[in-house]
């Protein structure tokens, strides 16, 4: 028996990438059952920016360090149906694998955000910040940007490290060499 899928049951059952119409082979059966039908989509899918590679994390940032947390700090309000954080890490660095003015000892504050949807009904398509984030202690590597975009769109503040969205913190083990 063969089977000719449309494009939407291409599309719902993942198969995008083929061409508008194809023949499939059916597995054999001894009688013809109906077609289960598509799956529904996730009712509160979002539309999340893609993570980035650290190759891509790398080109984006203008100075990568490594450091432990010394403290998380976060301010929060609410702006139309989000609640959105905004947070500072203070990190001690312990090596600057990418920028210069950065001295291993010295304090780093990198801005980062996120936000959680509060209104009703499912949320409208689109972001909710950072992922990854840090906590209190943790040894990290962060590709910041200096007085530039964090990977978001929008404008941002002169003066100060903005991390590299959306995931531009990245957890470590031990403390890592010197890389510079």
């Amino acid at each position: 028996m063969i089977r000719t899928l449309s494009m939407a049951a291409l599309l719902v059952c993942g198969g995008a990438a083929l061409a508008t119409s194809a023949i499939i082979p059916a597995p054999a059966r001894t009688r013809e059952a109906p077609a289960p039908a598509p799956a529904a989509p996730a009712a509160f899918a979002t539309a999340e920016i893609v993570s980035k590679t650290p190759e891509q994390l790398r080109a984006a940032a203008t100075h990568i360090v490594t450091g432990q947390v010394l403290g998380v700090y976060t301010r929060t309000q609410t702006q139309g149906n989000y609640e959105r954080t905004d947070c500072i890490a203070e990190v001690r660095v312990t090596a600057s694998e990418k920028g210069d003015g950065i001295a291993p000892d010295q304090l780093v504050y990198a801005r980062y955000w996120h936000r959680r949807w509060i209104g009703g009904g499912p949320p409208p398509p689109g972001t909710n910040g950072f992922r990854g984030m840090p906590s209190e202690n943790d040894t990290v590597r962060i590709y910041l940007n200096r007085d530039g975009n964090d990977g978001f769109g929008g404008s941002y503040p002169k003066g100060g490290f903005n991390v590299v969205g959306p995931n531009g913190f990245e957890k470590l083990t031990a403390p890592p060499a010197d890389k510079k």
